[in-house]
């Protein structure tokens, strides 16, 4: 899909938010952590889904799986990741899907015309993305033995999900030699205004047309590739600070050094700072 012009949007400009350095936060040991590498991993192929494709895609899940195995994931627990394979086409917006249905099991499903239709390396970085959220949950939600105070994650706002899991994919594919991680940055630092709005009044993406949903995703890559300063696992501290403080606006201002008002203002209000 090429990238439109952007629209003109009439808005004030502003400085970029201060980002003073805050003092380290000492945080007491884990009690118990894991990695990616010891969730169990479940492929599971509907009945009418043909073997080789079935085949095409454990070997892509087992190659995403290896490129995450070493990313921590606090708590003690045995837990559980499955890929789901069904036939025909998802929802309109969506090659992919992840859901974490318990506190112990997240499911990927993928749909066989969708996986059909994508390049082989947009397999695997989808495949990335998707499993980066159920880390994002595991680390957020990882239950009283590894300290969580189950804080609200459903209250953060959509855009934070997507652009880490996004940003995440790209380290990873550039790792696996399959993308250039400064490339796909700046290849889509463009904006439309229909996509600016979205994100302002924090709409979820799978509710808004084709176009829009590939701009707002885009847009929400940039700006966390700004959030982080290209230090794209800071994520990972925010989600696990956001579990342990119950709030995840302190925890942005602690991962981050930004109040979470003032970056927002400044990157979708004030746009000018940050997209041509």
């Amino acid at each position: 899909m090429e990238p439109r012009s952007p629209a003109t949007v009439s808005v004030t400009p502003s400085a970029s938010p201060s980002r003073a350095a805050t003092a380290p936060v000492q945080e007491p040991p884990e009690p118990c952590t894991q990695t990616v590498d010891d969730l169990e991993l479940v492929v599971k192929p509907g009945p009418d889904v043909p073997v080789e494709l079935t085949r095409d895609v454990r070997a892509t899940t087992v190659r995403a799986h290896h490129a995450l195995s070493s990313v921590p994931l606090p708590g003690c627990a045995r837990r559980q990741t499955v890929v789901k394979i069904v036939t025909g086409f998802g929802v309109p917006n969506t090659a992919a899907q992840f859901q974490q249905v318990s506190t112990r099991r997240g499911v990927i499903t993928l749909w066989t015309g969708d996986w059909l239709d994508l390049p082989g390396v947009d397999r695997t970085l989808i495949l990335v993305h998707e499993w980066w959220h159920q880390i994002q949950q595991l680390s957020g939600w990882c239950g009283a033995d590894a300290g969580c105070r189950g804080g609200n994650l459903d209250a953060i706002p959509h855009w934070l999900y997507e652009a880490d899991a996004n940003l995440q994919a790209l380290r990873v594919g550039q790792r696996l030699g399959l993308v250039s991680y400064g490339a796909e940055i700046d290849r889509w630092r463009g904006s439309t205004g229909s996509a600016l709005l979205a994100l302002r009044r924090n709409a979820n993406p799978s509710t808004l047309p084709p176009e829009e949903t590939f701009w707002w995703y885009k847009m929400a890559q940039f700006s966390g590739h700004d959030l982080v300063d290209g230090r794209p696992l800071a994520f990972l501290r925010f989600w696990r600070l956001a579990g342990k403080t119950g709030d995840w606006q302190r925890a942005f201002r602690l991962a981050f050094g930004v109040e979470y008002d003032a970056f927002f203002r400044n990157t979708f209000v004030h746009r000018e700072r940050l997209w041509p």
